[in-house]
């Protein structure tokens, strides 16, 4: 009977180390999405033309999984490092962790914690975390395919996400 207590409870610690382990490098890979996704300018996309600023606006920026237009037949080929993490992140992570990113005080990491819930087909709690986000929604600047980056509201970005998911299940 001893030898079970023993096993459960050496079992039982392993659980909670892994899970603690599980969760610092979580916490350290959405430290490193929000350094790449968090950037700043001088010039000012809203005003009709061009001057630099005397302070620096801060910019997020939301990137696709390919955004210079390399074409790779690896299903999960990314050619950017904010996607690249991303990836790390939503296949490592739990619905705690997404959910945890989704009240980020950076839009960007609030879309990826979406996005990741979604990619994860958790579509009830994303749905609600869409409701929350359309009350504080901020501008990101979306980069898919490295076409065109340009300025979207946070909330209508993870609308457009949550839609393209229901539409064609990526």
């Amino acid at each position: 009977m001893r030898g079970y207590i023993l096993i459960f409870l050496l079992l039982l610690g392993t659980t909670y180390a892994h899970s603690q382990y599980s969760f610092k490098r979580i916490t350290t890979l959405v430290n490193n999405l929000e350094i790449s996704v968090t950037d700043t300018t001088y010039i000012d996309d809203e005003q009709p033309e061009i001057f630099e600023l005397e302070t620096p606006i801060v910019q997020y920026t939301v990137n696709d999984n390919a955004t210079f237009n390399i074409v790779s037949s690896k299903r999960n080929f990314s050619d950017n490092k904010s996607y690249s993490i991303f990836q790390k992140i939503y296949k490592r992570g739990n619905v705690s962790d997404f959910l945890h990113m989704s009240k980020s005080k950076n839009p960007a990491i609030r879309v990826y914690g979406f996005w990741a819930l979604v990619k994860n087909n958790k579509l009830n709690i994303a749905e609600s975390v869409l409701r929350t986000e359309k009350n504080i929604s901020e501008k990101v600047y979306w980069n898919s395919l490295g076409c065109e980056i340009y300025p979207i509201t946070s909330d209508e970005l993870m609308s457009d996400l949550i839609n393209r998911f229901k539409e064609y299940g990526s």
